[in-house]
């Protein structure tokens, strides 16, 4: 392992991302996941390990095909 990169995102557009690339038939899927997905990440201290923390939801204006926006 070279760099641990953890991307930041609220549960709520993960969500409606989920829904949005695979339709609202997987809602109940994607609710499963997200729980599952904090409690690992919680347990294994993700967002304190990683060396470099990438905000999922800029509010930056960027080109998101080559940039990309680091949490503080």
């Amino acid at each position: 392992l070279a760099l641990a990169v953890c991307i930041a995102t609220p549960p709520e557009l993960r969500l409606a991302r989920g829904i949005e690339r695979e339709g609202e038939g997987l809602r109940d899927f994607w609710h499963t996941w997200i729980e599952a997905e904090n409690t690992h990440y919680a347990a294994d201290r993700t967002r304190e390990r990683a060396d470099l923390i990438v905000d999922g939801n800029p509010t930056i204006a960027h080109d998101a095909g080559s940039e990309f926006i680091v949490a503080k």
